[in-house]
């Protein structure tokens, strides 16, 4: 049973102000739906970049938010789907999840932003997994979702022991009721539980698509490297299909229009027939 401590509500401290990188874990009960889904948060302020990445029903999620070049990235597997970060409604509630039939997953980010535009309200103190928190409580509207909800956000209260920093999320609570397509309406009740808050990120690399994934429509930010007129260099081709590893020589020259390529064949096959050593010339002079 929730005990508040009415009489800390004689100050009203601001809600804190969370640091420009940091990275938690997220636990989400969604009560309305029986279900819990865990969460891996992380962003970055100066590199203008996000990650979540959601666990539920044995798969993984991955949204990527590239604020400088205002594009979101939903990558599940090997598919990667681009969209524009300004038309998109997870701009605005960063880790808003609509898999599997309308699982949410509120970060820490978002819930701030929005407790803060619509105009949050300090609810004295309060203890959460045996810590003793600060609570700020905001009444909300969501127009994507056509959603009212309360939001409350329990931070650690400043004289709490932590090595890391004196302040950290701890757990956001958003309980309202949701109107649905077919004019009906129905509550929701979801818990958000931070762990291991930490303000670093250990690993850039979790804001880069992962490797393999390519991503249509994404912008070009950076263009392919210009080669040289002429080089040369050694080429390795492994055929799964034939279980065979073809190396060659390569020359390329721009300017003669030539290419030269030095190999040997696994097998006699056309056109030479030889696995004895081979010189090929391509001459675009005369096709």
């Amino acid at each position: 049973m929730k005990v508040w401590n009415w009489q800390a509500k004689l100050y009203n401290p601001p809600i804190p102000q969370l640091p420009g990188q940091y990275q938690a874990i997220i636990e989400g009960n969604i009560v309305d739906r029986g279900s819990t889904v865990t969460a891996h948060e992380y962003f970055d302020s100066g590199s203008s970049q996000a990650t979540l990445i959601l666990f539920t029903n044995n798969t993984q999620y991955n949204l990527i938010y590239d604020y400088a070049n205002d594009q979101l990235f939903y990558v599940t597997g090997h598919s990667c789907e681009v969209r524009d970060l300004q038309q998109d409604d997870n701009n605005i509630f960063f880790g808003n999840v609509t898999y599997n039939g309308g699982v949410h997953s509120f970060s820490t980010g978002g819930a701030l932003y929005f407790a803060k535009t619509f105009g949050e309200k300090y609810m004295g103190t309060s203890v959460v997994r045996g810590i003793t928190t600060d609570v700020w409580k905001a009444c909300i509207y969501w127009a994507p979702l056509k959603s009212n909800f309360t939001l409350e956000y329990y931070f650690t209260v400043q004289n709490w022991s932590d090595p890391v920093q004196t302040v950290i999320p701890v757990r956001a609570v958003a309980k309202g009721v949701q109107l649905m397509q077919d004019g009906t309406s129905r509550n929701f009740s979801h818990y958000y539980d931070y762990i291991d808050f930490q303000p670093v990120v250990n690993d850039p690399s979790v804001f880069q698509t992962p490797r393999g994934v390519v991503c249509i429509n994404r912008k070009k930010t950076k263009p392919i490297p210009q080669l040289p007129s002429f080089y040369h260099y050694r080429q390795e081709i492994v055929n799964d299909a034939s279980s065979n590893v073809f190396e060659a020589d390569v020359w390329y020259d721009q300017d003669y229009r030539l290419i030269r390529f030095d190999y040997r064949q696994p097998t006699p096959v056309d056109p030479a027939y030889t696995t004895n050593p081979l010189s090929e010339i391509h001459d675009y002079n005369f096709g």
